[in-house]
């Protein structure tokens, strides 16, 4: 009597399905089904027709599998230095080399390995690409090349792609690429929707919405300021949606995983963090401290916080990143977990026994961990807006330059040259005089020219008294000098 048992016992997709067919229109007409699997008393007419509904649902299912074959194999591309083939076989460690089972457009197919297929060669320095299947070709499985791609218009099972030099260069150096597309139903221990899921588990978690990070400092009168970090709830994605828990110093701890001397040191206050990576002291200095989540299944979440391998001097510096010291990356245990939230920028000073500053809280959120920097960008080309750029002296920040550029002319850029050379300035007492100055030092005396040799001024008018030997003395040049010389005496 038919089984239904070989349905699980041995057999597999479509051929499975055909005899679980045969089998439940034998049982619905003479039979049941017993306990090991076979015929058995008729069946009841409400049984009958659960059983046809379970083989319709699983014949609906098939189409999940098209285009794959049920056990793994290997791909090959050889040459003999004239021809360049490519052929697949079914795996070693499948009972391989040999024949092998496919599914497309709902059919099984048992495909004859033997089949080889030549592709088109290029050239050393220009290489073609060559795209490797399986079609049906009047009910035979049949390999096929092409090299503007996939077929589009038929159904066919994905083999490989390779990118082919010269067959004499492939059969010293192999292809420059060869790329496995086949997909199987199962592997010698997992199936194919656990190998995809092992792919995504092993990619970046994937922030989806919220989070973010806020500081709150609070000075403490000549003790060190406090430094409250903390993290806002999160929707993140592993390979499911999880929940990242609010974390942070005023709720729990954080953790500075690349501490230089001990590694996932638990942090109450960021206040405590003044050492960076390599264990440098940061006191008196600007920095950024990088925050990620670790989003965990049973909401046991954690907030963890990178140090800088260095510091910078100056607020803008800092901000961005100018010495590429922020560190974004997650170690490789965190992956599939671990995502950036955000990089904050302090200024410390050590007045009042640390005086902390937040310059800048950048969000990290969507950021792909190890390339979301932005440093060493300071010394490329950027503007500011004139109400935007300011200079604040080191030692107090109070006191501070504004630059006003409003006088000058639409669709105009002036250039402002610095000399090789300090300059002072200070009005009259500065490193070039005003009109006024040059006055004063010219007076009456004559010899206050000496004292403005190689200087040249355009637009000084003044009016000094000299003798006629004097006036002899002087060397004039009336193109870039307006002076009127009045005579004394004869």
């Amino acid at each position: 009597m038919a089984k239904v048992k070989q349905l699980v016992d041995g057999e597999t997709g479509l051929t499975a399905l055909t005899n679980f067919n045969e089998a439940m229109k034998t049982a619905e007409v003479s039979g049941g089904i017993t306990g090991d699997g076979t015929i058995g008393s008729p069946l009841s007419a409400q049984a009958a027709l659960d059983l046809k509904a379970d083989q319709a649902e699983h014949v609906r299912l098939v189409p999940i599998v098209n285009s794959m074959t049920y056990k793994n194999t290997d791909v090959h591309v050889t040459s003999d230095g004239t021809t360049v083939l490519a052929s697949i076989t079914l795996a070693i460690p499948e009972g391989g080399p040999g024949d092998f089972e496919i599914i497309t457009n709902g059919a099984n197919y048992i495909y004859d390995a033997s089949q080889t297929i030549a592709l088109t060669t290029g050239s050393d320095t220009n290489p073609t690409l060559n795209y490797v299947y399986i079609v049906d070709v009047t009910g035979t499985a049949t390999l096929a090349t092409s090299t503007v791609g996939f077929p589009t218009a038929e159904p066919f099972v994905p083999v490989l792609t390779s990118l082919v030099q010269s067959a004499a260069g492939v059969q010293t150096y192999d292809t420059y690429k060869l790329h496995a597309w086949t997909d199987h139903v199962s592997g010698l221990y997992n199936g194919h929707i656990s190998h995809l899921n092992s792919w995504i588990r092993n990619q970046n978690a994937t922030w989806l919405s919220g989070g973010g990070a806020t500081v709150n400092i609070t000075t403490n009168g000549g003790a060190a300021d406090d430094v409250e970090v903390e993290t806002v709830s999160a929707k993140v994605l592993q390979l499911h949606e999880q929940t990242y828990m609010q974390h942070g110093t005023t709720t729990d701890e954080v953790w500075a995983i690349n501490d230089f001397t001990t590694p996932y040191t638990r942090v109450t206050d960021f206040n405590q963090i003044l050492t960076d990576s390599t264990g440098s002291s940061m006191s008196g200095s600007r920095f950024n401290l990088v925050i990620w989540g670790v989003v965990s299944g049973d909401a046991t979440c954690k907030m963890m916080v990178n140090l800088p391998s260095g510091s910078e001097n100056k607020d803008l510096d800092a901000i961005d990143d100018l010495g590429d010291f922020a560190d974004y990356s997650i170690p490789h245990e965190y992956t599939g977990i671990g995502f950036l939230i955000a990089r904050l920028t302090f200024r410390h000073t050590t007045a009042d026994s640390g005086t902390w500053e937040l310059l800048q809280n950048a969000s990290l959120l969507g950021k792909v961990p190890n390339t979301a920097a932005g440093g060493g960008t300071g010394a490329e080309h950027v503007e500011f807006l004139d109400s935007e750029f300011r200079v604040n002296n080191v030692a107090d920040t109070t006191k501070q330059l504004d630059f006003d550029v409003s006088a000058v002319a639409t669709a105009t850029k002036r250039t402002m040259t610095v000399p090789d050379s300090d300059i002072d300035l200070t009005p009259e007492t500065g490193t070039y005089p005003s009109v006024a100055q040059v006055a004063v030092k010219i007076g009456n005396d004559p010899s206050g020219l000496a004292a403005l040799s190689g200087i040249v001024y355009t637009d000084i008018t003044h009016v000094i008294s000299i003798t006629q030997t004097e006036y002899d003395k002087i060397v004039h040049d009336a193109e870039t000098a307006k002076v009127l010389f009045v005579r004394s005496g004869a």
